[in-house]
């Protein structure tokens, strides 16, 4: 609320008032509250609203939701791409909304015409920030032919694992996903590639690439199937936290 207070300075001649106005302001408010020393840390893990009655500089860590695993003979899904403003950005006393992506759906598995690639995670936005989901793994099944035989990994904030090839594919169907993670003024951007599947003359078990992670790309596949690439860590919650690590291939 608003106070008025008088304050007032005497001597033995003389005596001096003046009045003051404080005007204490309500705390933010939305998401998740917790504090780590002088900061105060509003998490979100579900869509909602950021509200300051005051101007402040924030940090700001905005996470893209995973992309889902393929369901056969599969490249990983790749993980959200990842924007951090470390405390560059100037909040105006407004109402902000953010919005936390969701998990991509894993592919569907063996047989499953058209279903078998892993489902993009959705984006995260905040503060005019936006985080990519991540892409989903690429399948394929040997028993089709055709469009429905590969389903190269998708493009994501972190890209999906190619999966394996045979001698009658493409060779740029073995292919992870590139990151589409753009950038921001003021903030730095995280987003890599998945890693690519098995070639056709290396094939045991068809074995897929790992996702991409936000620091590190996904392990291309050679005998064994790739692993998902590193996320990266941030200490924004007062201690270290790595988030968006790519999820692993398999065959």
């Amino acid at each position: 609320g608003v106070f008025t207070f008088t304050v007032q300075a005497a001597t033995a001649k003389y005596t001096v008032t003046r009045q003051f106005t404080l005007t204490v302001a309500s705390l933010p408010t939305g998401g998740n509250v917790t504090t780590s020393g002088n900061n105060r840390i509003h998490t979100f893990t579900s869509n909602g609203t950021f509200t300051s009655l005051f101007a402040a500089p924030v940090e700001v860590l905005v996470v893209g939701a995973g992309g889902g695993g393929a369901g056969a003979f599969a490249g990983g899904g790749g993980a959200g791409g990842i924007v951090h403003d470390p405390s560059g950005l100037q909040m105006a006393a407004s109402s902000y909304s953010v919005t936390v992506g969701q998990g991509g759906q894993g592919g569907l598995g063996w047989q499953a015409v058209n279903g078998m690639r892993g489902n993009n995670g959705g984006d995260s936005t905040a503060f005019g920030f936006t985080a990519k989901g991540g892409g989903g793994g690429g399948s394929f099944d040997y028993t089709y032919s055709g469009a429905n035989a590969q389903q190269v990994a998708q493009i994501g904030g972190c890209g999906g694992g190619g999966a394996a090839i045979q001698s009658n594919m493409a060779a740029s169907a073995r292919l992870g996903g590139a990151s589409n993670q753009g950038n921001f003024s003021g903030a730095t951007s995280y987003g890599t590639s998945g890693g690519n599947g098995q070639t056709a003359a290396q094939l045991t078990n068809y074995h897929g690439g790992g996702g991409g992670g936000a620091s590190q790309a996904g392990v291309t596949a050679s005998t064994v199937s790739g692993a998902g690439g590193n996320g990266q860590a941030f200490s924004i919650t007062g201690s270290s936290v790595t988030y968006a690590g790519g999820g692993g291939g398999s065959n």
